[in-house]
């Protein structure tokens, strides 16, 4: 019995190895894979997912999706191009499987959003009896994409009437070929036509007071039948201006600081009296009264006009004070 049971023991230890050897003889098929696709990826979109659908399966062990392994080293996701991709996988016997996809990187389609745009809309103006305005001079259309699309712009001056004066708008339109368009508008001042006429302008300056007549010195009285008589037969074509110097320098201005000039100054119809130096001989307060009518003093019935006067105690001289 003893001598049976020894020899039994080896029998059933050569019977286990045999049968464990000839299972892992059996197991030579590798997994598979399922659902492999090529990919297509466009370049700013989130990643894809590589496994997406992807299954690994094995005759022996079932499932081995989580056992994949990816190699997309070669991949560049920033720039267009087909790069290869390698998935592997074992079985639980060591048998290994590698497959490859392909993903092919583009960009993204480009997509003009951008209106062209409309230039030289400047404000108009016209005449009526002129010849009419080429509404399209000097206005362009610039397009990003499609360039100069200037002969395709649409002008609408349905609402302007060429024939009443008025302030009228226009209308400008573009689109380009992605379908953006541009609207801008221009006002147009349409005015009758106005007549040439002839100004007469008469003109005096360093009369000094010189209001009577004294050898060469013609006197007011001369001057203002001149000026008089030409503002009543043309009073919208006539202009009389002083140039200055006029109130000083005569007794007869000098004795009423000017004043009795002012006053045949208006009896002439003066249009503007222009300051000259020697207005200020008596002071600024005395020629500012002119136009002052609280002073109580004979009031000047035309502008008095200094646009170059400078007040010495508002300005700073870099000039020595001996000068």
């Amino acid at each position: 019995m003893k001598r049976f049971f020894i020899s039994f023991v080896p029998l059933i230890l050569f019977v286990f190895l045999t049968s464990c050897q000839t299972t892992e003889q059996l197991d030579k098929i590798p997994p598979y894979f399922l659902n492999l696709n090529d990919i297509s990826y466009t370049i700013g979109d989130t990643l894809p997912n590589i496994l997406e659908g992807v299954v690994a399966q094995d005759q022996q062990d079932g499932i081995l999706t989580l056992n994949i392994t990816i190699d997309d080293q070669s991949v560049d996701w920033t720039k267009e191009g087909t790069y290869p991709v390698f998935l592997s996988v074992k079985d639980q016997a060591g048998n290994e499987t590698i497959a490859s996809l392909l993903i092919t990187i583009t960009k993204a389609p480009f997509v003009d959003v951008t209106a062209p745009e409309l230039k030289g809309l400047s404000n108009l103006s016209y005449v009526i009896g002129d010849a009419l305005p080429d509404l399209r001079e000097g206005v362009t259309a610039i397009d990003e994409v499609d360039g100069n699309l200037s002969s395709s712009i649409e002008i609408d001056d349905n609402d302007v009437d060429y024939a009443l004066p008025g302030t009228y708008s226009i209308t400008y339109s573009i689109i380009d070929a992605a379908g953006n368009r541009s609207t801008s508008t221009r006002t147009i001042t349409i005015s009758e036509s106005i007549p040439d006429v002839d100004l007469t302008i008469y003109y005096i300056n360093d009369t000094h007071g010189a209001i009577e007549a004294f050898n060469d010195q013609l006197g007011l009285s001369v001057i203002g039948n001149l000026v008089l008589n030409e503002k009543e037969l043309n009073p919208d074509q006539t202009l009389f201006i002083g140039d200055g110097d006029l109130l000083q320098g005569n007794i007869l201005s000098n004795y009423y600081y000017g004043s009795s000039m002012i006053d045949m100054l208006n009896i002439m119809k003066l249009d503007a009296f222009v300051l000259g130096n020697h207005e200020f001989d008596w002071g600024l307060e005395t020629i500012q009264k002119y136009k002052d009518p609280s002073s109580g003093e004979i009031q000047a019935d035309f502008p008095v006009l200094g646009a170059n006067i400078l007040r010495k105690d508002t300005i700073l001289f870099l000039t020595s004070s001996k000068r």
